[in-house]
């Protein structure tokens, strides 16, 4: 089922609001924060698990464009380097899995992909029977870098890259002119919106119910937050 962000936050508004005494309003933007930092740590737990990702969960960035740079960056010489012209949204990364793409290669989505690897990795490799003709991939800082021993890479413009990002309307705006808006469709599945629900009611919602007071007269900021049937100091 395609669900939007805005669907995803105003029905959780609207469960708190159905569910619990709130006597001040409740502001949605708190709210969306909520689910965008609940969606990440849930999507990380469940990455940690074998298997793939579910596909609901992963967005296409679109044709990532490329461009030369020096190889002395790197510390090496007579090495041909593409780099992304901009860094790309934070992937979820997981101990196992590691940074989790599903896909980086060419633009033409039919064509091989290319296995992410470390730095030293793919400056250093591509001498061996099997790999002389591989394009290694790595990260710098959030930018994509392309190299190959034979410069098999060197007309290169532009790369397809899909994964599953830690905060997915960068994602969307990487890709997309238009800004994201509440009613663009959010990448999620249905098990992990019940979750998220769960996680925030559970986890954030407690300061809503209880708002901090400062309640003795001092000059001092007393602010408390007591637990569930413990009494407010005077």
């Amino acid at each position: 089922m395609v669900r939007s962000f805005g669907e995803i936050v105003y029905g959780i508004v609207e469960l708190i609001r159905a569910n619990f005494k709130v006597t001040d309003s409740l502001d949605e933007r708190l709210v969306a924060g909520w689910v965008q930092s609940a969606r990440a740590e849930l999507l990380k737990q469940r990455l940690a698990e074998p298997g793939r990702p579910n596909e609901h969960w992963v967005q296409d960035l679109g044709a990532v464009e490329m461009e030369p740079v020096p190889s002395s960056i790197y510390g090496v010489s007579n090495k041909f380097i593409l780099r992304s012209t901009q860094p790309i949204p934070r992937v979820i990364y997981t101990k196992k899995k590691g940074h989790v793409f599903t896909r980086i290669g060419p633009a033409d989505r039919s064509s091989r992909t290319w296995n992410l690897v470390s730095q030293e990795r793919a400056l250093y490799s591509g001498n061996g029977k099997f790999n002389k003709n591989d394009v290694f991939v790595f990260l710098d800082d959030g930018y994509i870098c392309l190299t190959s021993r034979n410069n098999l890479h060197k007309l290169i413009e532009a790369i397809n890259v899909k994964g599953v990002f830690q905060n997915p309307i960068e994602a969307y705006n990487f890709r997309y002119t238009e800004e994201h808006d509440w009613d663009s469709e959010y990448p999620i599945s249905d098990d992990i919106v019940d979750a998220i629900k769960v996680k925030v009611i559970n986890e954030n919602f407690n300061f809503v119910l209880r708002p901090m007071d400062d309640k003795r007269p001092n000059s001092m900021d007393n602010l408390t937050n007591p637990a569930p049937g413990e009494e407010q100091p005077e």
